[in-house]
């Protein structure tokens, strides 16, 4: 429950911080049915289209990440579901975020990687990789656990191997996301 909390948090966040509408009429359609939502492939998927186009087309990059940790809640969330309704959303997030997330993922990775050389800033290690720790979990979700490697962090981090360790030590130490039973082999 503790995950539909923070995908709840992230969405009124994306609403009232960021002016995201999509966000707010997926709050307001579904508040009066909380109990059920995360339960739901339609909240799920209504959650999960509205975060995707805004990790996109966000504004700002804070509602992009924001967006991105948004999607991975979905989808740890859609464990609980059947694996046909799994399959569809993680099809969703592959072909409207993941195929498409270049320049975000370029600006993220450029963003952790200044954030983890200047540790003065009132920043933990966790919230520098949240966001790409949450891509690599999309990743590992929708393109396949054995196909994400070492190569393809690197990547994800630009290049950046110390960024690449951080994302990996934070990964390790944070709880295992749902439904990805290879976490901590594959890191």
């Amino acid at each position: 429950m503790a995950d539909f909390e923070a995908l709840w948090s992230l969405l009124l966040r994306c609403w009232e911080v960021h002016g995201n509408h999509s966000a707010e009429e997926v709050v307001q359609v579904w508040k009066e049915d909380r109990d059920t939502a995360a339960a739901s492939e339609d909240f799920l998927g209504a959650a999960v289209f509205t975060l995707a186009a805004a990790s996109l087309q966000g504004e700002s990059l804070g509602e992009r990440e924001d967006s991105i940790i948004g999607v991975e809640l979905c989808m740890g969330l859609a464990q609980q579901l059947e694996i046909t309704a799994q399959q569809r959303l993680a099809q969703t997030v592959l072909e409207r975020t993941l195929r498409r997330l270049d320049s975000t993922g370029d600006v993220i990775a450029a963003k952790a990687s200044g954030q983890l050389l200047c540790r003065s800033l009132d920043i933990t290690l966790k919230e520098c990789t949240q966001p790409l720790r949450s891509l690599l979990a999309l990743l590992l979700r929708c393109v396949g656990e054995e196909q994400i490697g070492a190569q393809e962090l690197v990547e994800l981090t630009k290049g950046d191997v110390a960024l690449a360790v951080a994302v990996v030590a934070e990964a390790l130490a944070a709880p295992k996301p749902p439904g990805l039973p290879l976490w901590p082999m594959r890191l």
